[in-house]
């Protein structure tokens, strides 16, 4: 689950049909079935042996990973849909209500963020871990939610009564538990954590689940992980079985958790969680380490050509490739790249990396390209076009990179491509999976690989004879970062709660340990006599160097478990002995019979519902297929304002890349003349829409153009007492086409506008009578905001330039603007909207942080920015007469989390009005949506 539940449900509720839904995969992939009576894999065809081992997988967790929520009462076995999305460059996985289902993107753990679990089996514990939570809270009182309003009330309650940290925290408890590795025995994992407690910076719990942006905490993954473990430890593995019971008794009461955590324990919560700070503060022992006064992080040093190389980031910058040199620091470019999820090369002048891009349509479809950057000029160019690759590596001798691939058959090999992006060659390892891989020679490569149960050894590859030569026995410690010199491998490895660096003697196959960090050291690079590598230390990382000599280690360290865990916080806060799976091999084998996947399978039947809605007392049916190709929203009832019937069917077609929707509207209106006379009629409504979307990345820019184009048909009864703009007895051709473009520069950690970039809105909206000429009518609107830097860091500045321009004709339709919105001003602020002839504005912003308090009131309100927005308006309206209206101020906001549950922006506004009457004008107002 890759987001906390609440905030799901608010983009719902806040923000539905504000974007075209893109989250579809390719209509060229088949889709196939696997079945049994507990889980239905959903899978493209080709990937039928993984659907078969994800199954049995399954099966296999399903009775462990339940077992301690099993004797509930209430929990019920429910058959899981899993939908295997396989067209995407970054791993994931979620499970999500609307409809109940998990999702999965095929993937493989080269990396070391998800530990040395094998990617699917993580998967299978961690992810089922998420169903069994949310089918647990299907329960007699949480069950008023789902009567009323389905899988999206339960959704709702379920956000209520839970913190994001259980959910998450819980799930990697179960797949450390349960399995030989598992996040709660990475050291990495809870490094962070680590580094904040034995240099005193305690955080509180409010700052800890509402963030602060004077540094960078642990995300509630981890600190949900020891909250949720030391439960356990003390309490049982019912705990939190009996807590969650109780908190959903009282879903409506948005600290029904704490009271719960009380009433089950004895404690109360928050003494509780300072408790495990302290336990966590006297296991680790060690004490104050090197402290950056702002937090900084860096990734892989390279020391080629006389210079160190290397990443960094902080909260006022993006990634940055940086050269030391001389002793002189030098900024070379800023990046857009993940350098968790891919190394980093350079050679010759030469920087190669990954960069993370969008597909054009699709949103279950991702590329990591490959990028080459000229040190000396800082100019790079994209060395090739929607391909999978990671850790690319530059050749010593000859313009050649290589790469690890992840291939549409959805095997991992190496890909080799020149210096112009052309690939010249591959290899294609069935049986294993090469995680990085760096050149020995011009015949053989040395590579850190994956068996089929993802545990990960060191062997040299033979380039001619594709041969692996395995030079240690496999295991789960979490080895990454291979770099190769002097007749020796150098990595990262799990070391006793600690991450380490490591050696390997290629001909003596001797391992010896360098340094003794008591956090971890990432990124090992030798040069010389030196290993330059990655420190953790307070408020962040450092680059350091050690020895190259180092001290002996056993030789089958890598591999025996009771060699490199260790019995911390950090490998084993749970106390568990690692849990291997029996018959491995057995999980490849078939279980079920393939069948062809029906696509609009779901899609008719309803997921959510309501019985009260935007137009008043309804039964409203919301569906989605699982592919999510298609929508249908359908309602009946009747009016709360005028007491008539109404009904309305909206349906979403989004496989192909236009996507299509339908609205059909049927509405009975009665309304009260002037004269206290009762005016009735009818509208029936029947409207097609196509949207083109088209999504874009360039290095640290994202771009998005939409071009959506809607007709409607309108009929309207025979009104008596109709007025002057209003339809009676009349047909009506609404043709709109909206255009919304935008290319924006990321924002960096504590910015509030992006630094440069555009966004544009345009709409142009035609009525056509189809009996009286004169009636038809038409509007324009638009709306261009440009963004640049303040005066200083964090600042920015917004022009924003809009207009609007109708028929002037007083008896024409009047059609309703879409600059008119009841939450923003559409002339200058202070001023209300009104139906004039044409309109034109400019406003001028300048936005800059003014504190970050990190203050709590009580458990009621956590505030951590206050910004502020100086602003100037200028409006000039066109009609009878030509107006001016102006005003100018300044807007204070308050970043908060409400009640430990809600994201709030608590805004002041004043301003001074220059035109019609002048004043002075306060309003208080509240956002959901914080800065941009």
């Amino acid at each position: 689950m890759n987001k906390s539940i609440f905030l799901l449900i608010l983009l719902i509720f806040t923000s539905a049909g504000a974007q075209v839904d893109t989250m579809q995969d390719r209509p060229a992939i088949h889709w196939s079935e696997l079945e049994d009576e507990d889980f239905k894999v959903i899978f493209p065809s080709h990937m039928e042996r993984k659907g078969q081992y994800i199954l049995n997988l399954l099966k296999y967790y399903k009775d462990p990973v339940r077992s301690s929520y099993a004797s509930d009462e209430y929990l019920k076995t429910k058959k899981l849909p899993l939908v295997i999305r396989s067209e995407l460059a970054q791993p994931n996985g979620f499970v999500t209500l609307m409809p109940r289902r998990s999702e999965w993107f095929s993937h493989s753990a080269i990396t070391p963020v998800v530990s040395s679990l094998e990617w699917y089996q993580s998967l299978a514990i961690h992810e089922y871990r998420h169903v069994v939570q949310f089918d647990f809270f299907d329960r007699p009182h949480t069950n008023v939610g789902r009567a009323l309003f389905g899988e999206m009330g339960l959704a709702v309650l379920m956000a209520i009564s839970a913190p994001a940290w259980y959910f998450e925290g819980d799930a990697v408890w179960a797949e450390t538990t349960l399995s030989s590795a598992g996040r709660g025995r990475a050291p990495r994992f809870s490094a962070r954590m680590k580094s904040l407690i034995i240099n005193n910076q305690l955080p509180s719990y409010d700052e800890l689940i509402g963030g602060m942006y004077n540094t960078v905490l642990p995300n509630h993954y981890v600190f949900g992980y020891f909250l949720t473990t030391r439960v356990y430890n003390l309490y049982g593995e019912e705990a939190w079985k009996n807590i969650i019971s109780e908190a959903a008794k009282r879903p409506y009461n948005l600290y029904t958790f704490y009271n719960a955590f009380k009433s089950v324990t004895g404690k109360d919560f928050i003494q509780f969680y300072e408790e495990t700070l302290q336990e966590l503060k006297a296991k680790w022992k060690e004490g104050p380490q090197e402290y950056n006064q702002l937090y900084t992080v860096y990734e892989y040093p390279i020391y080629r050509d006389g210079a160190l190389y290397y990443l960094k980031f902080d909260l006022d910058n993006y990634w940055q490739l940086c050269r030391k040199k001389n002793g002189l620091d030098k900024k070379i470019a800023d990046l857009s790249l993940v350098p968790s999820l891919s190394k980093v090369d350079v050679r010759r002048g030469n920087f190669v990396y990954a960069q993370n891009l969008p597909d054009k349509r699709y949103g279950y479809r991702s590329y990591s390209d490959l990028f080459l950057l000229d040190v000396a000029s800082g100019k790079q160019k994209r060395l090739t076009e929607k391909r999978r690759l990671y850790n690319p590596q530059i050749h010593p001798e000859i313009d050649q990179i290589m790469a690890v691939e992840f291939k549409e058959n959805n095997l991992f090999g190496l890909s080799f491509f020149d210096f112009s992006g052309e690939k010249t060659r591959e290899i294609l390892l069935e049986d294993h999976t090469i995680a990085e891989a760096l050149w020995l020679d011009n015949e053989n490569l040395l590579a850190i690989a994956l068996n089929q149960q993802g545990m990960k050894y060191i062997a040299k590859l033979n380039l001619k004879s594709k041969e692996l030569e395995i030079l240690k026995n496999a295991g789960r410690n979490n080895i990454f970062g291979l770099q190769v010199g002097g007749g020796k491998a150098y990595f990262e490895a799990d070391d006793q709660g600690v991450v380490n660096i490591f050696s390997l003697d290629l001909d003596s196959l001797k391992l010896r340990r360098h340094g003794d960090e008591k956090i971890a050291a990432y990124r090992p690079f030798p040069a010389g006599d030196k290993i330059y590598y990655v420190g953790e230390i307070g408020n962040g990382q450092k680059i350091k160097s050690v020895n190259i000599e180092g001290s002996p280690v056993e030789s089958d360290f890598l591999s025996d478990f009771s060699k490199y865990l260790g019995e911390g916080p950090s490998s084993n806060y749970a106390n568990t002995a690692p849990k291997t799976v029996k018959n491995f091999d057995k999980l490849f084998e078939k279980s079920a019979v393939k069948k062809d996947f029906f696509e609009l399978e779901r899609g008719l039947t309803p997921h959510s519902w309501s019985f009260i809605g935007g137009r008043g007392y309804q039964l409203q049916a919301i569906t989605q297929n699982y592919l999510n190709t298609f929508s249908l929203v359908a309602a009946v009832g009747e009016d709360a304002q005028e007491s008539r019937p109404f009904a309305n069917l909206t349906l979403n077609f989004k496989k192909y890349y236009p996507i299509f929707s339908l609205n059909l509207d049927y509405t009975e209106r009665s309304v009260e003349t002037e004269e206290e006379k009762e005016d009735q009629w009818s509208e029936a409504r029947a409207g097609l829409g196509m949207s083109l979307p088209y999504i874009y990345q360039k290095n640290l820019y994202s771009g998005l153009n939409l071009l959506s184009l809607f007709g409607e048909s309108l009929q309207v009864s025979y009104r008596e007492n109709a007025g002057i703009h209003d339809v009676s007895d009349e047909q009506l051709l609404i043709k709109r086409a909206v255009l919304n473009s935008s290319f924006l520069k990321r924002r960096r950690y504590r910015e509030l506008y992006p630094n440069w970039g555009y966004k544009l809105q345009a709409h142009y909206i035609d009525a056509e009578a189809a009996q009286d000429e004169d009636f038809s009518s038409y509007l324009g609107y638009g709306k261009l905001s440009l963004f640049a830097p303040g005066f200083q860091v964090n600042h920015g500045t917004n022009l924003a330039l809009s207009g609007e321009y109708r028929t002037n004709d007083p008896s024409a339709y009047r059609v309703n603007s879409p600059a008119n919105q009841i939450n923003a001003y559409a002339f200058s602020r202070g001023y209300g909207y009104e139906q004039v002839d044409s309109w034109q504005k400019a406003s001028l912003n300048y936005i800059l942080p003014l504190s970050y308090p990190n203050a709590s009131w009580g458990r009621w309100f956590y505030f951590n920015r206050i910004y502020s927005n100086l602003f100037f308006d200028h409006t000039k309206i066109f009609d009878e007469r030509e107006e001016s209206l102006n005003s100018y101020g300044a807007e204070f906001y308050f970043e908060s989390l409400s009640f430990r549950k809600i994201p709030l922006t608590y805004g002041l506004r004043w301003m001074n009005k220059l035109s019609r009457e002048d004043e002075n004008v306060a309003e208080v107002f509240i956002n959901l949506d914080v800065a941009f």
